[in-house]
């Protein structure tokens, strides 16, 4: 039977049951059926030694065996050393109750000798002695009497005297399986305590490495837009000064066309005038060679005519001197005055022939020399205006390949910068995966 410790700090501080010497003093071997009433005896006097800390209410107590043996109380008679073990396994399940007393007289093995915690149940039906084998070993012909042996506990403050029920040892293993449990389900809390704050630090690196990276992205991104858009800018910018170069060539090169146009109808005009001057000076050089023959029969037949009349003067002059007669001699005078008159008219009308045919030489020359001038200078600006049109022409051929690299380097851009918002938008849903998983 209990008794109620005397000192109230430190209750159960010890709970030894009888004497070793007695339990194995009353070991008795067992008969044919295996059982007998030492083996219950000493089934229900084993030694029951618990070790407490003071003022421990957390339920901490340290057990050195309890993991490594967990069996139940045994009907079969064990060894010395066994004993020691098995009353090793037995454990007080109360740590902070206090122990009612009660009477001997009153005391029923149905019932819990002391007040169980809130936390642990009753026991059950499963954990109860089978009645064959408490009337078997508890019969009035085999019960001996009950010996009330004090041994000397651990503290010399406190002395108990009890007699051992097997619901006690059940109770007792219970109790003992469930602090065992108690104690190994906090370790796994505090395991699971420490693995949560693990993930927690792990989750919230993970969380801000995240954000840093989100950040640093976000950055690199608005910096890649921000040169994109520079890009395009300047772009845009040199394209539109091609295009105003290109519309200043066009320009240009249409006023070249219109002044070539204007030249090439005015010195066609010109070299009309001076086809119709020559034809005109063809004409009257004609007319001049036609005259000059006429005046060249003329004044042949006028040598005829001179070379007559000195002959006819000559037979005349020779008539009169061998006449001797004057008679005619003022008639041939007068008609030799006026062949003489004749052929003074005559030289005359050649010389104005022979001057104005030179004039119309000097002017047929002239009028070639500024036709080759005139061809000279317009084969020089046709060729210079040819110049110019050739190096319009390459200038916008130039002007046109540069906007086409222009163009294409325009289209690569949008095509990176397309390609750049894909995967900004692959990123963004990545790491939106990453940061709030479904």
């Amino acid at each position: 039977m209990l008794q109620r410790p005397t000192n109230l700090r430190k209750p159960f501080a010890f709970i030894q049951t009888q004497s070793r010497n007695n339990t194995e003093n009353n070991c008795v071997p067992s008969g044919s059926h295996g059982f007998s009433d030492a083996e219950s005896s000493r089934r229900h006097v084993e030694p029951l030694r618990m070790k407490q800390e003071p003022n421990d209410h957390n339920g901490n107590t340290v057990f050195s065996n309890a993991r490594n043996h967990q069996q139940q109380p045994s009907l079969i008679p064990q060894p010395r050393n066994e004993t020691k073990t098995q009353s090793n396994k037995l454990r007080a399940f109360t740590m902070m109750a206090p122990t009612p007393s009660y009477d001997r007289q009153h005391a029923d093995t149905s019932r819990l000798p002391f007040d169980a915690p809130q936390y642990v149940s009753s026991p059950k039906a499963s954990f109860k002695v089978p009645e064959s084998h408490r009337h078997s070993s508890l019969n009035p012909s085999q019960e001996r009497p009950r010996s009330r042996s004090v041994s000397r506990s651990r503290s010399p403050s406190l002395q108990i005297d009890q007699d051992f029920d097997p619901e006690d040892a059940d109770l007792s293993q219970l109790m003992t399986k469930r602090m065992r449990e108690a104690k190994i389900i906090k370790s796994k809390l505090a395991e699971q305590r420490l693995a949560t704050a693990t993930l927690e630090s792990r989750l919230s690196a993970q969380t801000a490495a995240s954000e840093s990276a989100e950040l640093a992205l976000k950055k690199h991104i608005s910096e890649l837009e921000a040169r994109e858009a520079s890009r395009m800018a300047k772009a845009e910018e040199e394209l539109r000064v091609a295009r105003a170069q290109s519309e200043d060539a066009a320009q240009k090169l249409q006023e070249a066309n219109i002044r070539l146009s204007d030249m090439r109808a005015t010195a066609k005009s010109s070299l009309d005038q001076i086809r119709n001057n020559y034809a005109a000076l063809q004409a009257h050089l004609t007319g001049l060679k036609s005259d000059y023959d006429v005046s060249q029969d003329a004044l042949r037949s006028l040598s005829d005519e001179v070379v007559e009349l000195r002959r006819i003067a000559t037979d005349s002059i020779n008539g009169i001197a061998a006449s001797e007669t004057l008679g005619r001699s003022a008639e041939t005078r007068a008609l030799i005055d006026g062949l003489q008159s004749d052929r003074a008219s005559a030289h005359q009308v050649i010389d104005m022939l022979r001057d104005k045919l030179h004039l119309l030489s000097a002017q047929v020359v002239e009028a070639k020399e500024r036709i080759a001038e005139l061809e000279a200078m317009r084969e020089g600006k046709i060729e210079r205006v040819e110049t110019k049109v050739e190096e319009l022409a390459e200038r916008l051929v130039n002007k046109e390949e540069e906007s086409a690299r222009k163009l294409a380097n325009m289209e690569t851009l949008e095509a990176r910068l397309h390609e750049t918002n894909e995967r900004w938008t692959k990123l963004l849903s990545k790491l939106t995966d990453q940061l709030y998983p479904p």
